[in-house]
């Protein structure tokens, strides 16, 4: 009677332990799932924030003057209202209009431009452009919504005109008026007036303003300084770019042309609102409409901006990297016109 007493406990024990055991199982799976529910729920907030992160950060890129406009180095554009300043060159000899001025350009008659310092952001920038008879230096600063010019003739006097085309770009609503003595953008939330100043007879139209180059040619929205305060605010701007080179000593002027190549290349990309570096502007201007990032290139880019500039290496690389296709690769390009889908 004892041993099947004692059978009868040692069974309730072994079930008791089994009863025991799963439901500890059953504990530990409840715990995991919730850990990776927990878990996915945080990677997929992770990934809303980079997204956002993202988006936040093109915004802060796209916005102020710059060399935006991946047609011409000589349009300076305000974003994100598209105010915009083209400067057209007019040779006097055989009435041809150089609208658009890029660099590298081949062929015959074609501008040579001469990129100088650039900014990242815009606040300075300086090129030389020679063309036909005509070779002006060109030198900007910026300050929040404030813009100013100079050109200045190098070469080709009496024979060459500046023209200031002021348009608004890529759709936004504004309107222009242009006037003698300058001319006003307006739109629903701003209006900026730019003044020129120059010692030559300025004539104008509905659309453009034309000054012969004779003489220094000054267009700002400082309209409370004088030619003398505007050129002073402009080589500071230039000087303390210069500084900023500086800091890499022996290493400068490498940094210095890899800085300055960058930042001529920084465009904006309408369409998808989007701050990018492609290769080239004149191949952006052909038969890849408007913009084309090549994979490799494009992380190169991003690699040399991250050594002073975390924002345009994180767009450059992440731009690029968002081009993935149905196949689950970073095409070998992604331009205007679509992506490679074979390699």
């Amino acid at each position: 009677m004892i041993r099947k007493h004692d059978k009868k406990i040692q069974m309730k024990s072994q079930n008791v332990k089994s009863t025991a055991y799963q439901m500890m199982k059953r504990v530990i799976v409840l715990i995991v799932a919730i850990t990776l529910s927990l878990s996915s729920t945080t990677v997929f907030a992770q990934v809303k924030a980079s997204g956002e992160y993202y988006q936040e950060m093109q915004r802060k890129l796209a916005s102020g003057w710059n060399t935006w406009n991946t047609r011409s180095v000589l349009s300076h554009v305000l974003l994100p209202e598209c105010f915009t300043v083209n400067l057209e060159l007019k040779d006097s000899r055989s009435g041809d209009i150089l609208k658009e001025a890029l660099i590298g350009r081949r062929g015959k008659d074609v501008e040579n431009v001469t990129p100088g310092p650039h900014s990242y952001n815009g606040s300075y920038t300086e090129l030389t452009v020679d063309w036909k008879n005509i070779e002006v230096n060109v030198k900007t600063a910026t300050e929040g919504k404030n813009l100013a010019i100079i050109v200045t003739p190098l070469k080709g006097k009496e024979s060459g005109k500046l023209l200031i085309n002021p348009k608004i770009l890529w759709g936004e609503n504004g309107r222009v008026e242009v006037a003698k003595d300058g001319f006003v953008f307006r739109s629903k939330n701003e209006v900026l007036k730019f003044c020129i100043s120059t010692k030559e007879k300025i004539s104008f139209n509905d659309s453009i303003i034309t000054c012969p180059l004779n003489s220094r040619i000054i267009v700002s929205t400082y309209v409370d300084k004088n030619e003398s305060q505007i050129e002073t605010l402009i080589n500071l701007a230039g000087k303390k770019l210069e500084e900023t080179k500086k800091v890499y000593g022996a290493n400068s002027s490498l940094y210095d042309a890899m800085q300055s190549v960058l930042a001529w290349d920084i465009i904006y990309e309408p369409k998808q609102k989007i701050v990018i570096s492609p290769v080239s502007r004149i191949w952006n201007c052909g038969w890849w409409n408007g913009w084309v990032l090549f994979d490799w290139d494009t992380y190169f880019a991003a690699y040399m901006y991250s050594i002073d500039n975390k924002e345009l290496s994180y767009a450059n690389a992440i731009a690029v990297t968002k081009n993935i296709t149905s196949a689950g690769f970073v095409p070998n390009c992604s331009a205007g016109v679509g992506k490679s889908e074979d390699h």
